[in-house]
């Protein structure tokens, strides 16, 4: 059980880097595949059950961005940095070149090796 939830109403259209039809359309045609995104959060509300008294933060998601990929690498570098500090964890379960990139952007390869193939 999770010690928050996650509101379901969007960030405002000017927010909401999801919202873009080339991306909506990314997400339908390939649903399972792991996107990042860089977020803003913030409580919305605080859910209390009166029975236990336990309370639980609703974050809402404020602003919303798929990085472009010549900024995924790093700001994946942030995460795995975060998720290692947070939890003694080495990896999260993604590689960065899974990464979602906009049609006419390159695919991050996760590695400096040009020629995979050599």
């Amino acid at each position: 059980m999770s010690n928050w939830k996650l509101s379901s109403s969007a960030p405002d259209a000017n927010r909401n880097g999801l919202d873009d039809p080339v991306i909506v359309r990314a997400l339908l045609d390939d649903p399972n595949k792991l996107r990042l995104v860089v977020a803003l959060v913030s409580v919305d509300e605080i859910k209390r059950n009166v029975v236990t008294g336990i309370e639980l933060p609703v974050v809402k998601i404020r602003h919303i961005e798929i990085p472009p990929a010549d900024h995924a690498k790093i700001v994946t570098e942030i995460l795995h940095q975060a998720h290692q500090d947070r939890t003694g964890e080495m990896m999260l379960p993604f590689e960065p070149g899974a990464l979602f990139t906009l049609p006419g952007m390159e695919p991050i390869s996760g590695d400096d090796d040009d020629n995979p193939e050599d």
